[in-house]
């Protein structure tokens, strides 16, 4: 079995646990890391785009899983580095770590097949997203017009700090921050979610992904920035079109168990409540 890896080096605990990690299975398949963090480990890299192995294994935070599906359509095994580490199939506990490592050798894992986003600047092409794109304004409590079309139809006006669209992964993300509701990863929608609006009410909507979504910027002289899964961002020229679009690429995350209404519960729910 050939397995990739990749970490958060400025995360000194995502250094670590990669260290745990290389040991464990240096002896029982054969390990690439990515190019660029190599530095402190004597082991094959390979740019993370490149790898040619079974699955990636992603240290560290969402941040860095999100990056690592950004960069490979390969299925990945994340252990949370971070803080909430929602994505994540295990903690930052070594006993645990190796003990689903061994399960995932013996092929005892499932593939957890999510969809994700086709984000359009102006008709071209910009990257996709597994949680999601946020059109805002670039300058700080400076708001902005945008028209919102599904399939080409006027649904509605926002005037406030922008626009988020998630999938239904993201719904737990940036999403959910700004007032939008959780929603079952298994069903394949897209959240269109305003940013704090001025004085006309806007609701969030969720579509189903087989809709298009075109983001309007209607000012005509202030610029607005477009971000991709924290990760990408663009300065975004007046009279823009963003369009949304279902992709036919998924990200793909190895599970031992889909346990999402637990995670909720424990990381997003709870966790609320006791900060």
């Amino acid at each position: 079995m050939k397995v990739g890896i990749t970490y958060n080096p400025e995360n000194l605990i995502s250094r670590k646990i990669a260290s745990w990690v290389i040991e464990f299975l240096k002896n029982k398949c054969e390990l690439f890391i990515e190019t660029n963090k190599r530095e402190h480990f004597d082991i094959p890299y390979a740019d993370l785009d490149k790898m040619d192995v079974d699955f990636i294994i992603s240290i560290g935070g969402d941040g860095t899983i999100l990056r690592t599906l950004m960069l490979s359509e390969l299925p990945v095994f994340a252990i949370n580095a971070g803080d909430v580490g929602f994505l994540s199939e295990v903690s930052s506990n070594e006993i645990d770590i190796y003990k689903i490592l061994n399960i995932i050798l013996e092929g005892n894992y499932i593939i957890d097949e999510r969809m994700k986003i086709d984000v359009y600047l102006n008709n071209k092409f910009v990257g996709n997203v597994v949680n999601e794109l946020v059109v805002h304004t670039s300058d700080v409590a400076k708001i902005r017009k945008y028209k919102i079309k599904i399939n080409n139809e006027p649904v509605a006006m926002v005037k406030g700090d922008g626009i988020i669209i998630s999938t239904s992964t993201g719904s737990t993300c940036y999403s959910m921050s700004a007032g939008g509701p959780i929603v079952d990863p298994t069903l394949n929608t897209m959240v269109i979610v305003p940013l704090n609006p001025f004085r006309t009410p806007s609701h969030p909507l969720v579509i189903n992904s087989d809709n298009v979504v075109d983001i309007e910027i209607i000012d005509n002289i202030k610029r607005s920035d477009l971000v991709l899964d924290g990760q990408i961002s663009v300065n975004i020229e007046p009279l823009s079109v963003v369009k949304a679009k279902r992709s036919e690429k998924t990200a793909k995350f190895i599970r031992i168990h889909t346990q999402f209404f637990r995670a909720v519960s424990e990381k997003l729910l709870l966790y609320s409540v006791i900060m």
